[in-house]
Formats: C-alpha cells, structure tokens, sequence
C-alpha cells in the first residue's frame, strides 16, 4: 500500500507522538471532563487529525532518496514560522513567563531550508476565534507536541546514517527537536491556568486550526514541487 509514491514500511514516524506515547485520559468516577488534563482533553480532540497528518509520513527514513524529508522540512518551517508568530504576539500581550520561555525551532528550520537550498512553503493565515491563554495553550499543544515526533525521527537518522545515504541534507531541526525540552510541565501548568469548559473548547479549537494549517501547508508543498535548485 502507497501513498502518493512512499511505501507504508518502517516505524511510525509521527508528526507529533503524543498520541502514541500517553494514551487518552478519559475522566474517571466523580471527575468532570473540565477535571481531567488538559493535555489529555487536546489530544482526545485532535487524535483524528494527528493520524490523518501523521500517515503522510509514514516510511520516510526507509525511502530512496529525501524528497520526504524535504517536504516534512517545507512543512513545519511554513507551519512553524505563523505559528510562532501567533504565540509572540499573544505571548507579548500577555506578558506570560510560562510562554516566554519555550525555545523557538524557527531559526533551526530555516538553517535546513538555506543549507538544502530549499524552496519555503507559503506561510498560510492562522484561523483562530481569540488570542488568549487558551488560544495559546492550543498551539503550544501541536507545536511543541511535534517535538517529541521529530526526536523519534531525529533518533532514525542516527540509527539508519541517512546522512550518509542521502548526501546533503542538513538536520537543524531534528537536533535542536531532540534537546531537553520541559513539554509536559509546560502542559500542566497550562492545564491548571485554562479551567473552564469554554476555555477549554477554545483551546481545543486553537489545536485543531493549527493542525489545519500542517495539512494546508503539507498540500502546498506536494503541488509545488521542489526544484532542484531554489531560485537566487
């Protein structure tokens, strides 16, 4: 079984591996869904969209050559470069230290994407219904949950020396994806800050949006194909 050319073989390589690591946390005897996790909430809500972006990757260290990997760069560093932007700005409105200290991977994407001469995706517009807490919490859920897919990934390429068999490409990302990143203390603090129902769902809508915006930009980046040199 294919898809658009890349064989389903290997380890899953995900976009993001919460799903796989923790499993859903559904609330138990006396608990309120507003109780449980916050963390456990998101990833219930977007596990549909997850698996769906997820299987677009599926194989890519056992493929032939790095066409893969160049789009799976293409993507994040479009998707990674509003997203960003969306959480400086809320994180500059705000003021809040626990979104002030997250560490960026913009700057590593864009080293990949100069170092293999790569064409950038379009950056698509960000659908969000507000820019709070909870739109935040939204974001850093997908953005800094990718974290933990590209260490599984960042560990392949050790393991199977695809700097070897595809000559040129640079892991920027990867590495700066595998340092120690506190990603489940952030998750709980911010579960302990968005409470509500209503705060909740719109941090679920916020997670979904920037799940969209994986998928529009993963679209983008098959229709356009890469060339082989980008243009000066």
């Amino acid at each position: 079984m294919t898809l658009k050319g890349l064989p389903f073989q290997g380890i899953s390589l995900l976009l993001m591996n919460d799903v796989a690591i923790r499993p859903v946390e559904k609330p138990g005897p006396g608990q309120t869904r507003a109780a449980s996790s916050l963390r456990a909430l998101l990833r219930e809500t977007t596990a549909s969209s997850h698996q769906r972006l997820d299987r677009h990757f599926l194989g890519m260290t056992e493929a032939g050559d790095a066409t893969f990997y160049h789009r799976f760069i293409r993507m994040n560093h479009a998707c990674h470069t509003t997203l960003e932007s969306a959480l400086a700005v809320i994180t500059q409105r705000l003021g809040e230290p626990l979104l002030a200290r997250r560490e960026p991977l913009l700057a590593a994407l864009s080293q990949d994407i100069r170092a293999m001469d790569l064409v950038p995706v379009d950056p698509a517009p960000l659908q969000l219904g507000g820019t709070d807490l909870p739109e935040a919490a939204g974001l850093v859920y997908v953005l800094d949950g990718s974290r933990l897919g590209a260490r599984f990934i960042h560990r392949e390429f050790i393991a199977k020396n695809l700097a070897r068999r595809w000559p040129g490409i640079s892991t920027a990302y990867l590495a700066g994806a595998a340092a120690p990143d506190p990603f489940g203390d952030r998750m709980d603090a911010l579960s302990g800050r968005v409470v509500s129902e209503s705060a909740r769902q719109r941090a679920g809508a916020a997670a979904q949006a920037a799940f969209a915006l994986f998928e529009a930009a993963f679209d983008d980046a098959c229709r356009r194909t890469q060339p082989e040199t980008a243009p000066s």
